[in-house]
């Protein structure tokens, strides 16, 4: 009894130090579009400028909105895109720190792609707005399949556009785990369990092709940011914007070029084959080991003893997170989306859906090879008891191999990257 309790005073304590850490790496990261100069040509602000003032195009969505308010009484858009940065963010954190908390999980995972990410997704990038609409679409989808209200369906559908418009690659972060949850509630014929799937699918599916094929050209892009010369020269960034922004230029790009761009990013192929590319497959390799366990095992690292603990939500975060993986896999190549940030999608809207399922976990029958194989990974994993100490759980995050851009290398983890950005700060301000 008295060994009970010196076990869960402990888990208290290091459950109070997480929250803390938690707390001062959020204000860490508001500190980031605060005090960053904000240019009209950087890649981060100039992507928001993408309107549909050219023609119809990809992540066109929020630069419209932004183009129309300026039009109904000129302002200077970067700070409201700042706004908009921040305010997501602080959603974000409070939706995860609730999450966190009702579940009585460790606050370490968190701390392990934020921390990672401190620069690259606070940079005035959209992530943590698609994050909280993938999130509202998982809620609204498993709530519309409890209570088949049409108008539930509806909304979740218009979200799920939405969110398509704004940031394209959400599509395979929210569309085929979606899919999966009506596949399991409808009844009748398998053609006829198609055909439901497929009617209420369209809309979302239809706005991802139609972006596909909307990609942009160089004309395009040139009409898009001649759109916005009135707000350049009326609101200066104190900078020559001789060329167009990195973000509206990219829509010029072919879809070839795109594609080797982000397979060498996110794979490094341009070192193929040599001892270097052999390395960084080795830390692909563990990264993805390290990270399955890190989101795995979270329910059982900060409360009672192991032996005490269901498996059942270990092998529901297991399943789920394998399978967001797999599906987001297209993110990494011909979609611009980086590796880091990908992972980010993966962890965070698996935390999400194990929440929001909590007792409705059989409308999530995820298919049953992945089943198969993450029980006898979360079986293995869970069989040696040291891997559920919150030191090890911890020394295991910091070691994992992680780049927040490129591909993974050995050498580069959360220790590296939280000094590099320690000593960065310290060089800049003193």
């Amino acid at each position: 009894m008295a060994n009970m309790k010196r076990i869960k005073l402990s888990a208290y304590k290091v459950e109070r130090i997480e929250c803390v850490c938690f707390m001062l790496l959020c204000c860490a990261l508001l500190f980031v579009p605060i005090r960053n100069v904000i240019r009209y040509d950087m890649y981060e602000i100039s992507e928001w400028l993408i309107n549909y003032q050219g023609d119809f195009v990809r992540r066109g969505f929020m630069g419209e909105i932004l183009f129309q308010l300026y039009q109904m009484h000129p302002y200077d858009v970067r700070y409201l895109i700042v706004v908009f940065t921040i305010v997501s963010f602080l959603i974000f954190a409070s939706l995860v720190y609730v999450v966190f908390k009702k579940n009585r999980w460790s606050f370490i995972p968190v701390l392990f792609p934020l921390a990672c990410n401190v620069t690259n997704l606070l940079g005035y990038r959209r992530d943590f707005l698609v994050l909280l609409l993938c999130a509202a679409i998982f809620y609204m989808m498993l709530e519309y399949i409890c209570s088949r209200k049409k108008k539930l369906l509806l909304l979740t559908v218009s979200v799920m556009t939405i969110s398509i418009l704004i940031y394209e690659p959400s599509f395979f972060v929210f569309f085929p785990i979606s899919t999966i949850m009506l596949w399991s509630v409808y009844d009748g014929h398998f053609l006829i369990k198609i055909v439901k799937v497929a009617c209420v699918m369209a809309l979302p599916a239809g706005c991802m092709l139609a972006v596909c094929i909307c990609s942009g050209t160089n004309e395009i892009a040139e009409k898009i940011w001649m759109s916005w010369n009135d707000l350049i020269v009326s609101y200066p960034d104190g900078y020559n914007v001789d060329s167009i922004g990195q973000g509206v230029a990219f829509l010029g790009k072919d879809v070839k070029d795109v594609f080797l761009f982000h397979l060498d990013r996110n794979f490094g192929i341009q070192s193929w084959p040599s001892i270097e590319s052999l390395l960084n497959n080795v830390a692909w390799l563990l990264m993805m080991i390290g990270v399955y366990y890190l989101v795995t095992f979270v329910p059982i690292i900060v409360d009672e003893p192991q032996e005490l603990k269901p498996n059942s939500q270990m092998e529901l975060l297991g399943g789920i997170f394998i399978f967001q993986w797999l599906m987001m896999l297209p993110m990494l190549t011909i979609l611009s989306c980086d590796f880091g940030r990908v992972l980010m999608y993966c962890i965070f809207s698996t935390f999400f859906l194990v929440h929001i399922s909590s007792k409705r976990e059989r409308f999530l029958q995820l298919p049953l090879p992945i089943v198969r194989l993450n029980k006898v990974l979360v079986k293995r994993l869970r069989f040696s008891k040291c891997l559920s100490s919150p030191g090890i759980y911890l020394l295991i995050v910091l070691l994992i191999p992680y780049r927040s851009v490129f591909s993974p290398c050995l050498y580069d983890n959360v220790v590296v990257h939280m000094v590099d950005k320690i000593n960065s700060f310290y060089t800049t301000n003193f």
